[in-house]
Order: structure tokens, then sequence, then C-alpha cells
């Protein structure tokens, strides 16, 4: 939401504080999905909003 409203720095600097967390507190690293929500994040210009992968699906769950 952060990155799609422009804020790509502080949706950046929020997935940092939950990666550190989660390894700090429970020892694990944060998800396949997560990780590719912050890649899309990087690589994407400020620009291009960046939808999650399975956007599409839930759009197409909630009209059927």
């Amino acid at each position: 939401a952060l990155h799609r409203s422009g804020r790509r720095g502080e949706a950046l600097d929020v997935y940092q504080r939950l990666r550190a967390t989660l390894v700090r507190e429970l020892g694990l690293e944060p998800s396949a999905a997560l990780r590719g929500l912050q890649r899309s994040i990087l690589m994407a210009g400020p620009e291009h909003p960046v939808e999650p992968a399975d956007a599409g699906a839930d759009r197409l769950a909630r009209v059927g």
C-alpha cells in the first residue's frame, strides 16, 4: 500500500523492519511471496506501482 501510494522508501523500510523482527524473534526469514514483493518494489520505478502477484486470481474469485 505504501509503494502504491508513492511511498517506496517507506515500503522498503517496513520490509526491513519486518525482516529484522522475524529473524530476531523467531529465527525465520520472510516467505518467498514477501521477498518477491520486496524485489518487485526494488525493480519497479516510482511511476509503476507493484500489484501483488495473486491480485488477478483474487479479483476473479470475487467476481465468481
